[in-house]
């Protein structure tokens, strides 16, 4: 079995259905695991499992930036689904723009260039 010890884990959209299990297999092999969310209210269920909350919203580039400060890696998991009638700008700022967010943190955290 793949050990994680010492390893910190940044997770987008880890209260989801897929990301909340993604958060917990994590820490079940050693990983430290920082839920990135918008709503940490929302993540008592994996705090209680060990997990770290850090509130974050994909459209904040700087925020998400800050989520993955000390992180080993990031999981982007954050997602937008639609249900009934499309909300088709929200749906397009969530997944295509705050994936682009995500990815431009992503390579300022682990270029050097920025983030705390």
């Amino acid at each position: 079995m793949t050990t994680l010890n010492k390893q910190r884990v940044a997770v987008t959209g880890a209260t989801g259905f897929l990301g909340s299990h993604i958060a917990r297999a994590l820490r079940e092999h050693g990983a430290t695991v920082r839920a990135v969310i918008r709503t940490p209210s929302k993540g008592a269920f994996l705090e209680a499992k060990g997990v770290e909350l850090f509130k974050a919203d994909l459209g904040d580039p700087e925020g998400l930036t800050r989520a993955f400060s000390g992180c080993d890696a990031v999981i982007s998991n954050a997602a937008l689904a639609i249900r009934g009638r499309a909300n088709w700008e929200a749906y397009y700022q969530a997944n295509v723009r705050g994936t682009e967010n995500v990815f431009k943190a992503i390579n300022t955290h682990f270029s050097g260039t920025g983030g705390a």
